[in-house]
């Protein structure tokens, strides 16, 4: 049995996306991935979004089994918050980028039998995606 933790993150500053995810397997750095889009009017808790999606596709990837577990894990309460159930969402946009990480979760990873789980962290915490982040050229 394997561990993948996947950390997501995201931002937005100036017009700018950016967001990438870090894939562990038992604890030692698998891959990683960081993505930037120029598009003004969206908002940090789409960025969040834009990371955990692709933290999401990243598990087809990554060659689990059934026999292993799958750690989604960022630093955004809201977007955890909301996969878990805890947060309803109610902005709109957000609700469509919701159901679209439900749907690659149930794809990728639940027909797959693989046990999923979220979890919150602090951002000091999830420094690997953040960097990822923040240095895009």
């Amino acid at each position: 049995m394997n561990t993948y933790k996947i950390h997501f993150d995201g931002g937005y500053e100036n017009g700018t996306v950016s967001y990438a995810y870090v894939v562990y397997k038992n604890n030692e750095w698998l891959t990683d991935a960081a993505y930037k889009c120029h598009r003004p009017g969206l908002t940090t808790n789409i960025a969040e979004y834009f990371g955990l999606i692709a933290a999401l596709h990243a598990v087809t990837k990554i060659g689990a089994d059934y026999r292993d577990d799958i750690k989604i894990i960022g630093d955004s309460q809201l977007v955890i918050r909301q996969m878990t159930g805890e947060y309803k969402v109610n902005d709109d946009f957000l609700k469509i980028l919701h159901m679209q990480a439900q749907s690659v979760a149930y794809h990728n990873i639940v027909l797959k039998n693989l046990k999923l789980t979220f979890e919150w962290l602090p951002r000091e915490h999830n420094e690997a995606a953040d960097r990822l982040c923040k240095n895009l050229p």
